[in-house]
C-alpha cells in the first residue's frame, strides 16, 4: 500500500479503528489523548517508527491501544496537534494546509522533534514562498541548525545579496552576449 492510500484509509481520531493513542500534555498540564493509526505514524514519522518497530526483526511490536507519551513545550501544544492531523493528509494536500508563518514555524518545530521529513520539507517550501517579518525571520534562523542542509533555500532568502556580485554577473553576461561570434552555418 503506498503512502497516499495509507493516509486515505484512516481518519485521525477514529477511536474505533485506532491502534495507538498519543498523549500530549495540554497548556493546562492535563493529558489529552489522540487516537491514531500505527501505519500512518510509522510511514510519516521516524520518531514514531522508532517507538513502534522492533528493529531486530523488523516486526511491529504493538500492544492493542498502546499509548505513546510525547513531550512537547506548552507553547507548541497546538502545533503538535496540528501536526498529528497533517500526518493524515496526502502529500499533495500538505502545502495548502499552512496558513501563516507563525503556525508553520510551530509545525516545523514539532516536525523536527518527531522527525516527519515530508512535513518538514513542506514547511520549508511554504516558508520559501511567503513573506516574513523580522521577528519571524529570527524564529526561522533559530531553527536553521536543526534543519541542516535542508535550510539552504531559506537561508538564500535571509542572506543579503552582494550588489557588486550581481552587477559583475550582469556585466559579464552583457560582455559575453556582445562578443559572441555567429555560430557557423551547417555544411
Amino acid at each position: 500500500m503506498d503512502q497516499a492510500s495509507v493516509s486515505e484509509a484512516y481518519i485521525f481520531g477514529d477511536q474505533a479503528t485506532s491502534d495507538i493513542t498519543i498523549c500530549l500534555q495540554n497548556k493546562d498540564d492535563r493529558p489529552e489523548w489522540f487516537h491514531c493509526h500505527s501505519p500512518i505514524l510509522i510511514k510519516k514519522s521516524r520518531f514514531f517508527s522508532d517507538q513502534l518497530v522492533n528493529h531486530n526483526n523488523t516486526s511491529l511490536t504493538l500492544e492493542f491501544n498502546r499509548c505513546i507519551e510525547v513531550q512537547c513545550p506548552k507553547s507548541d501544544y497546538d502545533h503538535y496537534v496540528k501536526l498529528l492531523n497533517l500526518l493524515y493528509l496526502s502529500e499533495e494536500s500538505l502545502l495548502g494546509s499552512f496558513d501563516s508563518v507563525k503556525s508553520t514555524l510551530g509545525i516545523l518545530r514539532a516536525s523536527i522533534s518527531l522527525q516527519c521529513e515530508s512535513i518538514i520539507q513542506n514547511c520549508i517550501e511554504y516558508l520559501e514562498a511567503v513573506p516574513w517579518d523580522e521577528k519571524e525571520e529570527e524564529d526561522i534562523l533559530s531553527l536553521v541548525p536543526s534543519l541542516g542542509p535542508r535550510a539552504f533555500p531559506i537561508l538564500a532568502r535571509v542572506n543579503p545579496v552582494n550588489n557588486n556580485s550581481v552587477k559583475n554577473v550582469f556585466l559579464s553576461a552583457i560582455r559575453f552576449a556582445t562578443n559572441m561570434e555567429s555560430p557557423p552555418l551547417p555544411s
